[in-house]
């Protein structure tokens, strides 16, 4: 739900008016994934370092059930 609410308030920050929020759920091997992604510009640089491994485009949280 963070996610969700940091790509609502990123979205009103930087005044963007065709929003996006896409949510995948899948199976991968024997994990469950869910992808978030959002047009909203990304994380800043100097947060990014501090809280998630990270690739160019996606965020990827692994959650072992």
């Amino acid at each position: 739900m963070n996610l969700i609410n940091n790509a609502r308030d990123a979205f009103e920050d930087r005044n963007i008016e065709n929003r996006r929020i896409v949510i995948s759920v899948y199976h991968k091997r024997n994990e469950l994934v869910i992808a978030v992604q959002d047009n909203a510009g990304g994380i800043d640089d100097t947060i990014q370092k501090k809280i998630l491994t990270h690739t160019s485009h996606h965020i990827r949280l692994k959650v072992q059930v």
